[in-house]
């Protein structure tokens, strides 16, 4: 039987660039093992429309379409199916990813899709596809949902596969080509050459209960042994320079990550790598152990610097902590990568401005680079504790009624604030944030970069240059950039787009009135932060 895999990351629909489609690989890789013919439509990497993959679909041999994601992809999911069936009836399509383990009927009422997975895919599309293949009886499959005869049926979740038993992918399937630059939230700037970044996952899960995360499945994670052989298995194919571990959560114990350490020291891996962890998890011993193994990067969530707003969102940590973790990893030589986050019940304008100040005292001035992750409003998300508490409060009373409510946006003000006041609050942080991280590279500048002739480019001057010349002084902040694509679209509306071309500078495709109501934010934050 032959299933084609098509992730929805269509080039229209994307801020950034995508990694690599872990679940899809996985599932492919256990039908393959199994006998079953495996094809993976990655439209992004290959610039191909909706359109274009309609196209394809309609005169394609599969037997089985498969396409997963999260709820915000559930639109843009919506339309794609639709258009499929519409030139081909005949083709079943399956569902999966969170957006089907958390609204499964949701998902299968709104996409008209034959078949959703709840949870972890490999064992259930594994009896569905052999089901169908055989012609025998798939009502039973734990973890299916699909509709027969006007009723919905719901197995709940599926089975879950041991990491041992899941192959690694076929890789000469994918465009790793592609896949192997995707480094999008890499600190970039601190690099001097264009390397190939490796995105993977040693776990799946997580032990933590944040109100605003949903996992999708139970935690676990790889013993160091088999991590460290698929580790020699893509070093030997692709000698990444980067490894990005993208794990919910990787840091889960001292124990875990103290092996893996040592284990990446035993293989004399050249590659440095990024990983998840917590404050509370760190101390000088381990974090140089975790230097001297290669990491340069540890993504860290803040989130509010209010504890009582950290303990209603149950990440089980205090503002010292916090604190003390960022200078701990400052201190130990690597890079500290925080988010923040705005809007959950009782949260004020000031616990924002608090978190924020935190969160701006990771950026090291001799050393810059973007170390806030992100800023973000709070997001409500079925199968969170914050959605659970949305509808005991009424916002919504079921989730279809949250879907025609906040399935534009996902969001909820839970705050005694306006919606636009969250809205300009989290405009203003991204616009400080920006400020405080072109200010270090002006800095950092000091030494090399002359205008004119006559005077050095300092901070105020840049940001006097941002309101007179903006393209200009864009361009002097990231000379030689001219091997890097991709996008990061500032909150303030300002797209900065990275391409190849005759210029050996980014083009920056951009509003002139964004950009000066972006230095102008730039230059308040700057006249406060000298006055302190």
């Amino acid at each position: 039987m032959k299933i084609m895999f098509i992730q929805p990351d269509f080039p229209e629909t994307l801020a950034y660039d995508s990694i690599f489609p872990f679940g899809y690989a996985s599932m492919g890789a256990v039908l393959q093992h199994a006998g079953h013919e495996v094809e993976y439509v990655c439209p992004a990497a290959k610039h191909l429309s909706m359109e274009n993959v309609v196209d394809y679909v309609a005169r394609s041999d599969a037997n089985l379409i498969g396409i997963g994601g999260l709820l915000p992809y559930l639109a843009a999911i919506i339309k794609l199916v639709r258009m499929i069936k519409s030139v081909r009836q005949d083709i079943p399509v399956v569902l999966g990813g969170m957006m089907a383990t958390y609204t499964p009927e949701l998902v299968l009422r709104k996409a008209g899709a034959d078949f959703c997975i709840a949870g972890e895919g490999e064992i259930p599309l594994l009896k569905l596809v052999n089901s169908l293949e055989n012609g025998n009886d798939y009502s039973t499959i734990p973890g299916l949902v699909f509709q027969r005869e006007g009723q919905m049926i719901n197995n709940g979740v599926g089975e879950v596969m041991p990491f041992e038993e899941i192959p690694m992918p076929n890789w000469k399937d994918f465009p790793m080509d592609y896949y192997l630059y995707s480094d999008w939230y890499l600190p970039k700037y601190s690099r001097t050459r264009n390397e190939r970044v490796f995105a993977w996952l040693l776990s799946r899960g997580c032990p933590l209960k944040c109100n605003f995360c949903a996992s999708g499945c139970k935690a676990r994670y790889k013993k160091v042994d088999r991590a460290m052989t698929e580790l020699r298995e893509i070093v030997a194919l692709f000698d990444p320079d980067y490894l990005l571990l993208t794990d919910n959560f990787l840091m889960h114990n001292r124990k875990y990550i103290t092996e893996f350490c040592e284990g990446l020291i035993a293989n004399k891996f050249r590659f440095k790598f990024s990983i998840t962890g917590r404050f509370d998890m760190v101390d000088s011993q381990l974090l140089a152990l975790m230097k001297k193994a290669g990491c340069q990067v540890i993504f860290y969530g803040l989130e509010c610097a209010n504890n009582e707003i950290l303990k209603f969102m149950k990440k089980n940590i205090i503002v010292q902590q916090v604190i003390s973790g960022i200078e701990l990893t400052k201190k130990a030589g690597l890079y500290p990568m925080v988010s923040i986050m705005f809007g959950q019940p009782g949260e004020t304008l000031e616990d924002f401005l608090n978190s924020l100040t935190i969160a701006l005292t990771t950026t090291d001035p001799k050393d810059p680079v973007p170390n806030v992750a992100s800023v973000m409003p709070l997001l409500t998300f079925p199968g969170t504790g914050i959605y659970k508490y949305a509808m005991e409060q009424g916002y919504f009373t079921d989730e279809e009624d949250y879907w025609e409510k906040y399935g534009n946006t996902f969001r909820i003000n839970y705050t005694k604030h306006t919606e636009i006041g969250v809205q300009q609050a989290i405009i203003m942080a991204n616009a400080m944030y920006h400020w405080k991280y072109h200010q270090s590279m002006a800095n950092k500048l000091l030494e090399t970069v002359k205008l004119q002739g006559s005077f050095y480019l300092t901070a105020k001057h840049a940001a006097k240059l941002l309101l007179k010349s903006p393209r200009r002084l864009l361009k002097i902040l990231f000379p030689n950039a001219n091997q890097q694509q991709g996008r990061v679209i500032h909150a303030t509306g300002m797209e900065v787009v990275g391409g190849i071309g005759k210029s050996s500078h980014y083009i920056y495709e951009c509003g002139r009135g964004h950009l000066r109501r972006f230095a102008k934010h730039c230059l308040k934050s700057l006249a406060r932060a000298e006055k302190e």
